[in-house]
């Protein structure tokens, strides 16, 4: 008889060959299902998948890196974890190269990250005046010369 843990391996080794979440379904582990949504939701960059996961982390995580490799803010705001959902703001404003997107973020301190890092990444330290916190701003005009 083979035990539970090795089946639940099993359907999900195929379930990300074939790239097939109804696969996942048959696994009764609960972290094992949700990690086997995931990974199928992040190879086809399948929202609706993402929609299936029950841990909430492991569903945040599903929405924001979907969101980030189509690059569509609306996914972003469908993340609970408000730290989740800035990341998924601040990666987007990276690859589009949007500073506006970094506004979206909730607290002042996800606002300055997103505004130090596009500042570090441009190499313009006039984004640095974006930027509230004062020893952030002051590491982000020495890091961008």
């Amino acid at each position: 008889m083979q035990d539970q843990g090795t089946k639940d391996f099993c359907y999900s080794e195929v379930a990300s060959i074939k790239k097939d979440s109804s696969i996942c379904d048959k696994i009764r582990g609960a972290l094992e299902k949700n990690k086997c949504y995931l990974s199928i939701a992040l190879t086809k960059q399948d929202l609706s998948i993402c929609d299936k996961i029950q841990d909430g982390t492991l569903k945040d995580e599903c929405y924001r890196n979907v969101a980030v490799s189509k690059q569509d803010l609306s996914i972003c705001d469908k993340i609970q974890d408000h730290l989740e959902k800035d990341k998924c703001f601040m990666y987007i404003a990276f690859t589009k190269g949007d500073l506006s997107i970094c506004d979206k973020a909730s607290g002042g301190a996800s606002k300055d990250m997103c505004y130090l890092e596009a500042a570090q990444t441009k190499h313009d330290s006039f984004i640095c005046d974006k930027i509230q916190d004062q020893q952030m701003k002051e590491s982000c005009y020495i890091n961008t010369k």
